[in-house]
């Protein structure tokens, strides 16, 4: 019975020996996974986890906000969808074509003052007018055509900066007023290269210091920067329209406006005391160029209407 025991437990030991793996390949994968290093000039790249991606997406990740696009002297991200903000632009058409407000009914009592703006180049030559078409980046561009021209009111408030607002058939969605957006966390004009900002459409009136849009729902640029709607200034006498941001410590800079024809920059402002041409070699991608404005009234303006 001992003997019989024994064999039975040398059988046993000696199958267990022998079923497992002598050989190294026996003990390596058949297949590895090869992740590939980051590098801007491959045409496939390889996440961490070995899921591809491809070289556009890596080429986007070099800036993740259009701060820092500005800052780096990229173009500016396009706008995403997002879901809070799916029903201001589910009619937003690219090209030519604008998202319009829904109809109102007509209002008995019209807006008091209805115009837009005129641009003007340094040597006093008109380029045409601001027009109703946002870009497709969400900005305010120019136009030839006074029929595009983006109809506005206001109400001046002697030395104090004013807000304008965008006629109800002109404004994207419920952006109703026309302000500017600040490319970088400072929202500080004059403070360096980098310091401006750009027009857009924005959902409410600031007064100033600038206030950041969280989950950039707040303006037609989809920016998170601070923003400001009351920085215009009117000259009675001549129609001139200047403009004034107000830093974080609530002092007053005077600006100049520029109109940036490349990567969608469109209306923007900077600080007075600032080296323009430095500013324009640091984004030569926007073809920036100093304008003047001038708020003129419309040959023929749209009929009067509120939003309920």
């Amino acid at each position: 019975m001992k003997n019989f025991l024994f064999g039975l437990f040398t059988l046993i030991l000696l199958t267990t020996v022998y079923s497992q793996p002598t050989r190294l390949e026996d003990i390596t994968p058949t297949t590895t996974t090869t992740i590939t290093p980051l590098k801007e000039n491959n045409d496939v790249l390889y996440g961490p986890e070995g899921y591809l991606w491809r070289s556009k997406v890596f080429r986007r990740s070099l800036c993740s906000t259009n701060a820092e696009c500005l800052k780096k002297r990229l173009p500016l991200l396009k706008p995403s969808l997002r879901k809070k903000s799916l029903n201001l632009h589910e009619r937003l058409q690219r090209g030519n074509q604008v998202l319009h407000a829904p109809k109102a009914r007509r209002s008995d009592t019209p807006d008091s003052t209805i115009g837009s703006i005129q641009m003007f180049d340094t040597n006093g030559n008109s380029i045409g007018y601001l027009s109703k078409i946002i870009n497709e980046y969400g900005g305010y561009d120019k136009t030839t055509d006074e029929s595009d021209a983006v109809s506005l009111s206001f109400t001046p408030d002697g030395n104090n900066p004013f807000t304008m607002t965008i006629s109800s058939s002109d404004r994207s969605g419920n952006f109703a007023y026309l302000g500017f957006v600040f490319n970088d966390d400072t929202s500080n004009i004059g403070e360096r290269s980098s310091s401006f900002a750009i027009s857009a459409g924005i959902t409410r009136i600031i007064s100033g210091p600038a206030q950041a849009s969280d989950d950039g729902t707040e303006n037609t640029r989809e920016m998170y920067g601070g923003q400001e709607t009351s920085v215009f200034l009117l000259n009675s006498d001549t129609g001139e329209i200047t403009s004034k941001w107000t830093n974080k410590d609530g002092t007053l800079h005077d600006t100049v406006f520029f109109y940036g024809s490349g990567q969608n920059y469109g209306l923007g402002i900077i600080a007075a005391s600032q080296d323009f041409d430095e500013f324009a070699k640091a984004f030569d991608s926007a073809e920036p160029q100093i304008v003047t404005l001038k708020y003129v009234t419309l040959t023929s303006p749209p009929p009067a209407e509120i939003v309920n």
